[in-house]
């Protein structure tokens, strides 16, 4: 995790530190108390469930601990160290903004879609593994409080670092806030299917919403869509992204990569097993139609990414894919 001084988060998050909080340094950020340790830091965040300012006193027997308030919070103890702002929640996403520019020299995936994000993002960790010092988000922390607080775990010393993007409430412009911060250099569209049409009206709004994530390429940035699903494509067409590859299981003409066939690779584990393993996704341009491989979406979406990461070699690619 990132050590910084109170002062330097003040700055990042537009907040006003009090004087027991000078001189001091935290690498530890907490949106739930129930995970503190000493010397960490408490984003007190209002929630429809609970308020986060109700658990700043439990924070009293974790020495140096300290808590991200809203400026109007009466506090409970003169010696405990805080920073003062107008909403905790929207100071965690500043700081985990302020963290991914600190960490600038990192290379960034973002994945988004209505279901394999998580899936995905398991995978595309474990092939880059096998080359770089990788950093994937805990879990499924992929919503406006789970994707900061997972930027705000990394160390620096990471070289790839992956993300999985989701949306709920309100739907439109939650991707767009995310990918803001992460602002990806890769970004991997899954796919898009009739979930949370409570907030979004139509299947073309929350593919409107998923593709949010192109407006925030990195200039030299890469995106991957899957060609199958039409609303994503037409999505893609209309976002002025550096680089797009669409990247389809059927034979959609516009796709620059298509999933033609898996190959498997028998190896032994030990003496007395056998596991199979995805060896590579076969990849040409050909327009003959294929067999359904939808439930190797995850699998062959990690191996294109990881195929096209510079210094990634076709070996590695295979060998990273469990």
């Amino acid at each position: 995790m990132p050590e910084l001084e109170l002062a330097e988060i003040a700055a990042a998050v537009s907040g006003t530190v009090n004087r027991a909080g000078r001189d001091r340094r935290f690498r530890n950020f907490q949106f739930d108390t129930r995970a503190m340790k000493g010397d960490a830091l408490f984003f007190a965040m209002r929630t429809p469930k609970a308020d986060g300012h109700d658990h700043v006193k439990d924070l009293a027997v974790l020495p140096g601990a300290g808590a991200v308030v809203r400026k109007d919070f009466a506090a409970v103890r003169a010696s405990m160290p805080l920073v003062r702002v107008d909403d905790p929640l929207q100071a965690a996403q500043k700081l985990a903004a302020y963290v991914r520019q600190k960490y600038r020299s990192l290379k960034y995936v973002g994945i988004t879609g209505s279901a394999g994000k998580t899936t995905t993002k398991e995978f595309v960790f474990q092939i880059l593994s096998h080359k770089y010092r990788c950093f994937r988000s805990p879990q499924n922390w992929n919503n406006w409080i789970g994707l900061p607080f997972s930027l705000l775990q990394m160390s620096g010393r990471e070289e790839v670092a992956i993300f999985e993007l989701a949306m709920s409430d309100p739907g439109i412009g939650e991707i767009d806030r995310l990918a803001e911060i992460v602002q990806p250099d890769i970004a991997v569209l899954l796919n898009v299917f009739p979930v949370h049409l409570e907030f979004l009206g139509s299947l073309a709004n929350a593919a409107r919403a998923k593709g949010e994530i192109l407006g925030h390429l990195a200039a030299d940035g890469c995106a991957f869509v899957n060609g199958d699903e039409p609303l994503l494509r037409r999505v893609a067409a209309g976002c002025p992204t550096p680089r797009s590859r669409g990247s389809s299981t059927a034979s959609a003409k516009a796709s620059t990569l298509r999933i033609c066939e898996p190959m498997w690779r028998w190896m032994p584990r030990t003496s007395n097993r056998v596991l199979a393993r995805m060896w590579s996704m076969a990849l040409r341009a050909s327009s003959r139609e294929r067999p359904n491989f939808e439930p190797w979406w995850p699998v062959a979406i990690a191996a294109i990414v990881g195929a096209s990461t510079p210094g990634m070699t076709r070996s590695s690619t295979a060998w990273g894919v469990p």
